[in-house]
Parts: C-alpha cells; sequence; structure tokens
C-alpha cells in the first residue's frame, strides 16, 4: 500500500526476493568456501543488507522494476545468513551439529518474532500523526538498524579461536 502496488504486484515482488535468496544462498556459501572465510561473507552481507533495505526505505515510489531489481539485490545481499549456519555446524563438535543449527534456527525465529511485534508497535505510534509512509519507514528502519549493529557486533566480538576457525 505505501510503495502503491497492486495486489497483483506486491506478491510478485515477494517472490522475486523469495527467488534471489535461492540464487543467493549457494552464490554466497560458494564465494565463502572460494575464499575459505566465513567472517568476510558474513560481515558484508549484514552491512550491504543494511544499505540496500535502507535505500529500499527511502525510495517507496521507485518503479515495479526498480523495485523488483533492488529486491534482487537485497536477497542475494542478505543470503549471508545461511553461513551463520555452516559456521555454526563447523564451530561445534560434529556429533552436536543439529543441536547447534536448531539451536541458531530457533534464535533467528525468536528475533523475528520479537521484531515484527517491534515493527508493528511502532509502524502503530507513528501512523496517527504522520503519513503511511513515513510511519513504515520509520517501523522498518528498526530491521536496518539492526542489520548495521549486528555487523559491527559481529566484527568486534569475534577473537582468539573463534575468529581463527571463521576465517
Amino acid at each position: 500500500k505505501v510503495c502503491h502496488f497492486s495486489t497483483t504486484e506486491a506478491p510478485q515482488l515477494t517472490s522475486i526476493l523469495n527467488l534471489s535468496w535461492c540464487l543467493g544462498g549457494p552464490l554466497v556459501g560458494w564465494i565463502s568456501d572460494v575464499f575459505q572465510s566465513r567472517k568476510v561473507p558474513l560481515f558484508l552481507s549484514g552491512l550491504l543488507s543494511a544499505f540496500v533495505f535502507v535505500a529500499l526505505l527511502m525510495f517507496p515510489d521507485m518503479s515495479f522494476g526498480l523495485t523488483a531489481f533492488v529486491l534482487v539485490i537485497l536477497g542475494i545481499c542478505s543470503s549471508g545468513q545461511v553461513i551463520s549456519f555452516i559456521t555454526c555446524a563447523e564451530l561445534n563438535p560434529s556429533r552436536m551439529n543439529a543441536s547447534s543449527i536448531a539451536f541458531v534456527n530457533m534464535i533467528v525465529m525468536v528475533v523475528c518474532g520479537i521484531a515484527q511485534t517491534l515493527v508493528g508497535c511502532i509502524i502503530t505510534r507513528f501512523v496517527g500523526n504522520n503519513s503511511e509512509t513515513f510511519a513504515y519507514q520509520m517501523g522498518l528502519s528498526l530491521i536496518a538498524i539492526a542489520l548495521f549493529v549486528t555487523a559491527i557486533i559481529f566484527v568486534v566480538s569475534f577473537n582468539g579461536k573463534v575468529k581463527k576457525e571463521i576465517e
């Protein structure tokens, strides 16, 4: 509604994002294997995703084609999250692979559930006194902020043994 797409166009854009994840996941995994590094692709994925997401938020009046293109770029950039599951499996003993991957997945799902609620609350808070577009931008900016913060935390937090194993 905010981006002025019809009820036919909006699901197409969602499908385009999902398809770009299907392409981006193996691509980012392959890049990670070629460079023998998990850290750089994970960091760049978070950082680039944040920039692309901000562009998507700042320009809600883009054409359908341009929005589709930006969503493909976003999907490919954000596909780096796949590496987090691989990294988790690599950092734990092989007998714990399933449990460690399940734990990472649980964290992802809990954070997404909390974030969805927060985004909804922020949009509701801002929509009363502002335009729907501004409320939408404020609510979804939480995602961009989270991507920036996690990229920074990722770089700052890895040291010692873990840092060497991820690189």
